[in-house]
Parts: structure tokens; C-alpha cells; sequence
């Protein structure tokens, strides 16, 4: 094949390569963030600060990050969107400890999302939790059995509402009567992880929204880079030749 031939057959390739990466990592996969600290009622329950931290990944097909505003996911404006897998560890802010890690890898529907109209901004699952962990022991001084349930929350009708993770922890009593009457702090009680959702509190749950290469885009992109590269190398062999 003819050197001009080849050189140009990379190019094509390479153009047609890094536009199918961009097209593919348009179908976002974003990735939640958050670190806050707990309630602090139920940390001076467990006398310590616990934190909070976690992720989740979204999966929103295109036509979720093109309107501005509210849209109700398995819409016209909306067509999908699920989150599909995630972690969440509470740990000792004093030191960093560990007080439990947890992971899933499902996919649980959302009921809205909220898009400035290029990126999400918002996602909402609440009433329904995201995801839900029973029976999790808690190591703290006098270790607890808990459950979990993690929502996303925003108020659909108010684009200035907070827009962020929320975690019910519920503790367990020991099973006799006696343990139960015996460890007062084990009596069965519900705790939020935070008493305000003002997004103006710095005590309130925050999140962070970051849009996360998908691993098709990135096999793509590095294949364009590889094809451009060939063609470089070879331009610069037949013009030494």
C-alpha cells in the first residue's frame, strides 16, 4: 500500500476512533462522592465522631442530561437512569478507624433526576432507598447491630433545595429481654444522618457529581491513540527512507 495510502487510512481511523469515544462516554456514567460527619446525637450515643463516607455510580442514558431541570426517570426527557453499584464506610474521625465497610452491586431505578443541562446535578430515590443493609455490626465501644438504608433526596419543586445522600441507621437490641434492659443505648432507635437538609448548612449532607470515563470509551480512546501514533511512525519512516 502506497505510503500517502496508509497515512491516510490511520487518520480516518483514528478520527473515526476518538469520535466513537466521545459518543460512547456521552452516555454518562457519574460518580457520587460524599464525606460528612454523622448526627451528632448518635455519635454522643457511641461517645465518639463517627463520619460517613461513600460513592455511587449512576448510569443515565443521554437524554437525562440534556434538559435543565427536573426530569421523572422512564420519560420523554428521561428514558433511564439507575444507580448500579457503590460503597459506604462510617469510621472514627479521631483516627480514621474503621467502623464498617459496606459495598453493593445493584441496580436500583431512580424517581428523578436534575441536570443543569450538561451534567447531573441531582438524583432523587427517596422514599425508596437506595440500598439497604441489615443486621451490620457497628464497632464501637459497646458494638451495635444496626440497618442501613441510604436515600438520595431533592425537592422536585425547588432547584435551590439541598440535593444529597441521606442515611437512616436503626439500632438493634440484643435479643433477651435482659441485655436489653441492661445496655440502654441499645434500645431500638432510628437516626438520620443529618437533622437539616438546608444546603446551606454546612452540617448537611454534600455530594459531589463527576462524570466517569466509561471502560468502551476509554478501549476506544487509547485504540485512536495507538492508530495516530502508527501513522506518525510510519510518516516519519518513509520520509527518512
Amino acid at each position: 500500500m502506497q505510503a500517502w495510502m496508509f497515512k491516510k487510512l490511520c487518520r480516518g481511523v483514528a478520527v473515526a476512533m476518538l469520535a466513537g469515544a466521545a459518543a460512547v462516554a456521552n452516555a454518562a456514567v457519574v460518580g457520587l462522592k460524599w464525606d460528612p460527619v454523622f448526627n451528632t446525637t448518635f455519635s454522643g450515643l457511641v461517645n465518639m465522631s463517627v463520619g460517613w463516607q461513600g460513592e455511587a455510580f449512576i448510569n443515565l442514558a443521554d437524554d437525562c442530561l440534556t434538559p435543565a431541570g427536573v426530569s421523572l426517570v422512564g420519560g420523554t426527557a428521561c428514558s433511564s437512569a439507575v444507580v448500579d453499584r457503590g460503597s459506604l464506610r462510617l469510621y472514627n474521625t479521631a483516627d480514621g478507624s474503621d467502623l464498617l465497610n459496606l459495598s453493593w452491586d445493584q441496580d436500583t431505578d431512580l424517581l428523578a433526576v436534575r441536570s443543569n443541562g450538561t451534567d447531573i446535578t441531582g438524583v432523587l430515590t427517596f422514599p425508596t432507598p437506595a440500598v439497604h443493609f441489615d443486621n451490620q455490626l457497628l464497632a464501637v465501644a459497646s458494638p451495635l447491630i444496626v440497618d442501613l438504608d441510604l436515600f438520595f433526596i431533592f425537592n422536585p419543586f425547588n432547584v435551590n433545595s439541598y440535593s444529597g445522600p441521606l442515611l437512616a441507621l436503626t439500632t438493634q437490641c440484643p435479643s433477651t429481654s435482659y441485655m436489653s434492659s441492661y445496655y440502654n443505648h441499645c434500645r431500638e432507635s432510628t437516626f438520620l444522618s443529618s437533622t437539616s437538609t438546608n444546603p446551606n448548612d454546612p452540617t448537611a449532607p454534600t455530594v459531589t457529581f463527576s462524570r466517569v470515563p466509561e471502560p468502551g470509551s476509554l478501549a476506544l480512546f487509547g485504540l485512536a491513540l495507538a492508530a495516530a501514533g502508527l501513522a506518525r511512525r510510519r510518516s516519519v519512516t518513509q520520509t527518512n527512507a
